[in-house]
């Protein structure tokens, strides 16, 4: 039901190129239902195999589920006491786990897909989507693992001081689901019980906490965004900084920092535009940063904040297939060819409570590793960007919303920049 409201939002007209050719994304093969159970009598070293076939029996995916400490491969990182993968049957895919939440996936452990005994004990058991049963939507289909241990916990054999079950019941479901567009993992409304912890190891999981996941956007939501007031009109403004941030500049004032591996290094402010109303009362903040001190191949993100709030309002500008956020700045999107692509490329607009907010990147360099214009790997060396705020009466969104153009960099389109992968629910909102 949200994708259906969602489709009715990407209505902001675009200016395509005129020689650019719009393609509409490719629906996801029908999967055969399937079902089956997996007993194990320890967990010194479960394993499952399960491929998932297309309704005409042809090969999809596969699900492989093992161990942390008992799988010895090199091709996936196993973590926890349990965790599944999965993978195109055939090809390779940009993830190393389908099953990721995360549109740029740094590392393989993030996936509800991974039990730790942790997850399973007491309250947090029945903890909804973090528990013994997690549900994840995607590519046409619902794939839901239940996992429980059947009898008393036993001794881990490569750690005696740690304590896990010693048989273990494992239930995998897949069904079609038209609805999951999806190529990644959906999140969920739900926060991880893991982050709520006052101190390691004291999870409680008493309360089920709420959270609004970016891009799911209902008719609810955009009255409690938009407000009692009108939007008052914004000043115009343009600013220019250079890429990366100069030495020596500040870290984000207000964009919340990304959960860095231990080793890395924090993020650095790139731009910062106070935008005014017309009236000169301040009315947002326009920010943006990157990883410091040199921009990797995640690139830049940005954020809009009312003055004095800490909401992201641009947060759910969230492409439905690749569940990339519109105002981060990829590498690949802006080299090239790929730096025309309208509203992925190297200028995006973000229309909203009366005003056009463009985004203009130009005069980029790239490191060597970076000159395919489809890898996502390298960085921009130096380059520009022009933030540029103007009045616009037609914007009554509260929040920005995605366009009908869609990232090209979905599975589900043609896997180029050179044409235009547009969302055919949008058009057909369009035209009515």
């Amino acid at each position: 039901m949200r994708n259906l409201f969602l489709s009715s939002f990407f209505i902001f007209a675009i200016a395509l190129p005129s020689a650019a050719q719009e393609v509409a994304p490719k629906d996801w093969p029908k999967i055969a239902p399937v079902k089956k159970t997996f007993t194990f009598s320890d967990m010194s070293n479960p394993i499952v195999d399960l491929p998932i076939n297309a309704a005409n029996g042809a090969a999809l995916y596969r699900l492989e589920c093992r161990s942390g400490d008992s799988y010895e491969g090199k091709d996936f990182d196993y973590s926890g006491d349990f965790e599944c993968r999965l993978i195109s049957a055939v090809g390779q895919d940009a993830y190393r786990t389908l099953l990721t939440y995360q549109p740029i996936q740094p590392r393989d452990f993030e996936s509800r897909a991974r039990f730790l005994t942790s997850d399973l004990d007491g309250k947090c058991g029945d903890y909804p989507e973090f528990g013994h049963t997690r549900t994840l939507r995607l590519r046409g289909m619902r794939l839901k693992l239940v996992l429980a241990f059947t009898s008393h916990p036993g001794l881990f054999p490569s750690d005696p001081g740690r304590p896990i079950s010693a048989a273990m019941k494992f239930t995998v479901e897949a069904r079609p689901d038209p609805g999951a567009l999806s190529q990644i993992a959906e999140d969920v409304p739900y926060v991880d019980p893991a982050v709520l912890e006052p101190a390691p190891g004291a999870r409680t999981c008493l309360s089920v906490v709420p959270k609004h996941v970016a891009g799911d956007i209902s008719a609810g939501y955009l009255r409690q965004m938009r407000g009692a007031s009108p939007f008052p009109p914004v000043t115009p403004v343009t600013v220019t900084k250079e890429i990366p941030a100069a030495k020596g500049a500040p870290a984000p004032k207000l964009m919340r920092p990304r959960s860095n591996p231990p080793d890395a290094v924090s993020d650095i402010q790139l731009v910062f535009v106070p935008i005014r109303t017309s009236d000169g009362a301040s009315g947002y903040n326009f920010e943006c940063a990157h990883r410091g001190p040199e921009m990797d191949a995640t690139g830049f993100r940005c954020a809009l904040f009312l003055e004095g709030q800490d909401k992201d309002l641009l947060e759910d500008d969230v492409d439905p297939y690749t569940r990339r956020n519109r105002a981060q700045f990829l590498p690949g999107q802006l080299d090239g060819k790929c730096s025309e692509y309208p509203e992925w490329g190297a200028t995006r607009h973000f229309l909203l409570r009366g005003m056009r907010l463009t985004v203009e990147v130009s005069d980029t360099k790239f490191s060597p590793a970076n000159k395919d214009p489809s890898a996502i790997a390298g960085s921009i060396e130096r380059g520009k960007i022009r933030v540029r705020v103007e009045p616009e009466v037609s914007a009554t969104s509260p929040i920005s919303v995605p366009p009908r153009v869609l990232d090209w960099q979905s599975a589900a389109g043609p896997g180029t920049c050179s044409q235009v992968l547009v969302n055919p629910s949008a058009n057909a909102r369009a035209e009515k």
